[in-house]
């Protein structure tokens, strides 16, 4: 079982981005290794911290859909075990708000069903 966290612009995953520069972005992160075109790894070998980030195009009402399609991208991924998040969840949400803050979207809290701000997590 994961924690799911998904980064998008809205409701309705209404904003595309072009998967390089959120493949490039996302690859300078502290800790961040790219398992493939799509995917992330974060580890923090400090810690042992670790989430998988996952590149995502998705319908309107969330569902994956084939990436090739595409070089677009309107969602972004994250995956938690539960282990990890309520030891390092302050440093887990930070990256979550990096890369929503970078390309101008929102960060949603799939368990809880609403938005996180800064000043709730």
């Amino acid at each position: 079982m994961s924690y799911e966290i998904s980064i998008k612009s809205d409701d309705k995953y209404t904003a595309r981005i072009d998967r390089r520069k959120l493949y490039e972005y996302i690859s300078t992160l502290p800790n961040i290794v790219h398992s493939d075109a799509d995917h992330f790894v974060f580890r923090d070998p400090n810690v042992g911290t670790y989430m998988e980030i996952d590149l995502e195009l998705v319908s309107e009402e969330g569902d994956s859909l084939d990436i090739r399609v595409t070089q677009e991208r309107n969602c972004v991924r994250i995956h938690i075990p539960y282990y990890f998040l309520e030891s390092t969840g302050a440093q887990i949400y930070e990256i979550c708000f990096q890369i929503a803050d970078r390309i101008g979207w929102k960060v949603y809290d799939e368990q809880l069903g609403n938005y996180l701000s800064r000043n709730t997590t």
